[in-house]
Formats: C-alpha cells, structure tokens, sequence
C-alpha cells in the first residue's frame, strides 16, 4: 500500500536537503589552511599544522647531517643522523634542542626548528719505546688546530745515552733515519732500537786529555786472563793529569803510566783538570781597572773583560804588558799568568781660536806645557792697522785683552776686531791765517784733512 500523504512527502524531502548543505559546507573546509604568520600551516576550522626543521654543522668540514632542511606536521616524529668525516667524531647538538649527544637525533616537532651537528677533530696518541739506552724526542712539524690531531706531523728524533748508538726505528716507522717524520691519521706507536757500543777496553777521560794504550788488541773486545796493558794519560794543552778512577786498585792512582793487569771486566778512567791562572793588573797615572768575573784565578782559556776608567782630568791611553792595546774595554784569553798595566795620561784639549775682523790671536801657556786638563792659557788680541779689539766670544767673554782661560775641556774662543773709525775734520787755512792766507801760492792754499 502506497502512502500518498503529501505533507509527510513535504518533510521527508525538507530533511534530505537539510542533510545535502551540511555536508557541501564541511567539504568546503577540508582545503589546506593559509600560513599564520609564525611558520606554522594551518586551517581556519583548526586542521593540521607544519613547522620548518633547519639542520646545519659546525665545522662545515666536520660531516653532515640528515636531512638538511625539512617541513613536517605537528606532532610528526623526525630523526635526523649527522655522520662524521674521516678526519672528525661527532660531538653533540644544540640550538632550539637541548644540548645532547644522541645520534641519530629522534624529535617530535611541535615548533620550528634550527639545529647545528657539532663535530670536533680526531686526536691520537703516539706511544714512543725505547729498546736499549736512549731518550726520544717529539717536535710538532705541522699540525690543524692542537697537538696531535688528526693530520699532525711529528718529528721523533732518537738520543743515545752515552756508550750507546741509534740503530733504527721498529714499529709505525721502519727505517734508520734520525730524526724521522711520522703522520698520525691514526694511534701510533714506535720502537726506537739503540746499541751499546763496543770498546776494546773501558778507557775514558775525564777533562781534555788523551789516554794511549800500549797493549791492545783492536780486533777484539776482550783480553785473555793476566794480560797486562799500560796505560798512559797524556793532557791537552792548559790542562794537567790529576789521577785514575775506575775498577779496584786502578781508583785512586796518579802513576802514569799505569800498568793494569786484566783478570776480569775494568774500567779506568783519567782525571784531567784544568790549569789555573792568575790576572795581576797594575795602573800608571790616575785611573782604575774593573775585572770582568774579578776572581783571583781564572781557568785554561777562560777570558776576562778589562776595563779602564781614568779619573777626573785624565784619559786611558793604552794597555801595556802581556798585552798591548789601546781598546778598552778588552777581552784577555788567560792561558799563562798575565801581567797587565793600564796607561792614564793627563787629558789633552784642542783650543779653536777663530777671529772676526782683522787682527790675529796669540797664545800663552801659564801653566803645563801643554793643554792638559787645567791648563790656563794667556790670550791675546792683536788687531790689524786701522782695526781695534772688540771683545771675546764662545768660551771665554768679556772684553779683557789679554785674558786668561784654564783649558779643562775642548774649547773654541773667537776674538771679535772692529774696524777703527776715523773722523774727517775739513779745516780752512785761510780762516786759520786770515787775510795773510790769501797771499799763499795756490798749492799750499786749500783744505786740511784730519
């Protein structure tokens, strides 16, 4: 039976089309949001919402990090790996993220981000050895940043202790060079391999000096039992034999030569020692002398610096004796007993006389015969026809002619000449003579001149 109600129809389709405009109204807002400004990708009906992650790292040539720059939903979980290079390790992140040293990085994003992979350089040790008696030195020859980072050079150099010699390097370094250059790119590790040496017999010297061995078997490092060989301690120059060190009897003995008798191992040392000498230093005139160490003795070929110092009014002049010079201060190489003197002379000053006009100077000596220190000089003006003295310049003023001055240092006087004026008086003979004048000859008539 079919329902023919109109009014019930008249709902139902008032329903379904209620129905139809909500859904058209929901669809139209499902669309992506427009940007808020902040970074952030939203809708105005509260959707989704996308940040920015930015990756970088320090140093750039540390590594890197994945990924680099990236946009994601809020609340979406992002891991990001930073890889090392050869050269680097990965230290830690930071930037919006707490400090941390996990890797990979697992975040959740909520927010942007800005994050920076920190990588610091690989450093390695170098582990040196030594086989036998010896030291090892380290230079640093090149390196990036500190020591023994990755890509550090180093130089190793190889000290035998004495008696012993360097052979070769074992280990990150094969070969006999000395010194050696090794890269660490990686932990190192060398041997560095030393020898004693070989003697025919355990002769030394202690001092400069030389010991000769009469009885020694040169191809062989050892004598058969109740060999019996003599030594024989011969100084350098400038030094002396004191006495033998060494095994048993051989210690203490200043017998030279020495006659040891080989029944097992010894060693015999010569004690040599230095000659001493002394420095007597006199003085002539006034003046003293400094020493330079000032001791009594001074040791073979030790030198001394001498020094001359003159008193007031006196110079040095030169040295004399066992050495002859006129420098000073002086360097004396003691290799004998010396005996020097120092020569002190009165100083002696120059008297520049300049004159200023026309006339001449002469000059008196008072004291000394010479211009020694304190000296005094008589000086005396002598002008020229028609010029008159005027005065004294320089070291020595006034008008005073003559004067006196004592010379106790370089001096330079100017005597000043004038030129003398003369007055021109024209005097009338026929005013003098009167009316008698007018009867002179015209060549006694005219005008005197004065």
């Amino acid at each position: 039976m079919v329902n023919t109600n109109p009014m019930r129809t008249f709902r139902i389709l008032g329903i379904l089309l209620l129905a139809i405009s909500f859904i058209s109204c929901d669809s139209a807002g499902t669309g992506p949001g427009e940007d808020n400004g902040n970074g952030e990708n939203n809708d105005e009906d509260g959707g989704s919402t996308s940040y920015s992650v930015s990756v970088g790292t320090s140093p750039s040539e540390g590594g890197s990090a994945s990924p680099v720059d990236t946009t994601v939903e809020k609340g979406e979980v992002v891991e990001i790996q930073a890889t090392s290079s050869n050269s680097h390790n990965f230290s830690y992140w930071n930037g919006d993220v707490e400090k941390t040293e996990s890797n990979p990085l697992s975040l959740t994003v909520d927010q942007n981000y800005s994050i920076n992979a920190n990588f610091n350089i690989k450093s390695y040790q170098l582990t040196t050895n030594t086989d036998g008696n010896g030291t090892i030195s380290e230079e640093v020859l090149e390196k990036k940043s500190s020591e023994y980072e990755h890509g550090t050079v180093v130089e190793v150099v190889a000290n035998p202790s004495e008696n012993w010699k360097f052979v070769e390097w074992k280990g990150a370094i094969t070969t006999s060079e000395n010194p050696a250059e090794i890269t660490i790119d990686n932990p190192k590790e060398v041997t560095a391999v030393f020898e004693k040496k070989k003697y025919a017999l355990n002769v030394g010297t202690d001092g400069e000096g030389a010991v000769t061995e009469e009885v020694v078997e040169q191809k062989s490092s050892t004598y058969e039992a109740g060999t019996v060989v003599e030594l024989t301690a011969s100084p350098a120059k400038g030094w002396y034999f004191d006495e033998w060190s060494g095994s048993g009897s051989i210690g203490g003995s200043s017998e030279n030569p020495l006659q040891v008798t080989v029944d097992e191992e010894k060693t015999a040392t010569a004690q040599f020692l230095r000659k001493t000498y002394s420095v007597s230093v006199t003085v002539e005139g006034n003046g003293s002398v400094s020493s330079s160490p000032d001791q009594k003795e001074y040791k073979y070929n030790e030198t001394v610096e001498l020094e001359a110092t003159p008193d007031e009014g006196y110079q040095f002049e030169k040295w004399k004796g066992d050495i002859s010079s006129t420098a000073n201060p002086t360097s004396v190489a003691v290799n004998t007993d010396k005996s020097i003197t120092a020569v002190f002379s009165k100083a002696k000053y120059d008297i520049s006389i300049n004159t200023e006009g026309e006339g001449s100077v002469s000059e008196e000596k008072v004291q000394s015969k010479s211009y020694e220190h304190g000296s005094r000089v008589r000086l005396t003006a002598e002008p020229e026809d028609k010029w008159v003295f005027g005065k004294w310049k320089g070291d020595l003023t006034g008008s005073e002619n003559p004067k006196e001055i004592t010379v106790d240092s370089p001096k330079e006087v100017t005597a000043v000449f004038n030129q003398a004026k003369v007055s021109l008086i024209n005097i009338s003979l026929t005013s003098i003579l009167g009316t008698a004048g007018s009867s002179l000859p015209n060549e006694v008539r005219g005008t005197a001149r004065v």
